[in-house]
């Protein structure tokens, strides 16, 4: 003897739920990516501030979160950059330089100054993206909710 159980089951309900989290999921990731990047900006600006970075002209002004087509990037002026990545070196105290003002009022009265990097980017940005992963969970959760 054979016993044959047909279940029918109305899935209607289920694609349209799923449909409209498939349709939020898109603009929330979206959305989200957008306030890492800005933070990530915020966090690297925060951290030069604090370094003392304040000398280089508009360094920390100039870190921003732009978005190119479907990625975000972080961008800042080159010499941000240098000034986290250079070798140490000697620089040359002519007029007209902000480095020879700023050395000025900090008492040297050489020809010459010592620079050595200051790293301002790579902790902040270690900091930050050690928090995607939560985050972009949290507001996938949001959206199936």
């Amino acid at each position: 003897m054979v016993i044959a159980l047909k279940l029918r089951v109305d899935d209607k309900l289920v694609r349209d739920k799923l449909g409209r989290i498939a349709a939020q999921i898109g603009p929330a990731t979206h959305e989200e990516i957008s306030q890492i990047s800005k933070d990530i900006a915020n966090a690297i600006a925060v951290n030069a501030k604090r370094k003392g970075l304040v000398w280089t002209g508009r360094l920390i002004q100039n870190i921003k979160s732009t978005r190119k087509g479907k990625s975000y990037n972080i961008t800042m002026p080159l010499y941000g950059i240098y000034q986290d990545r250079m070798k140490p070196h000697t620089v040359a105290l002519k007029r007209g330089r902000k480095i020879t003002k700023w050395a000025r009022e900090k008492g040297f009265n050489t020809k010459h100054v010592y620079v050595k990097p200051t790293p301002f980017i790579k902790a902040p940005l270690r900091q930050q993206t050690s928090m995607i992963r939560a985050r972009m969970k949290k507001k996938l959760g949001d959206v199936v909710r």
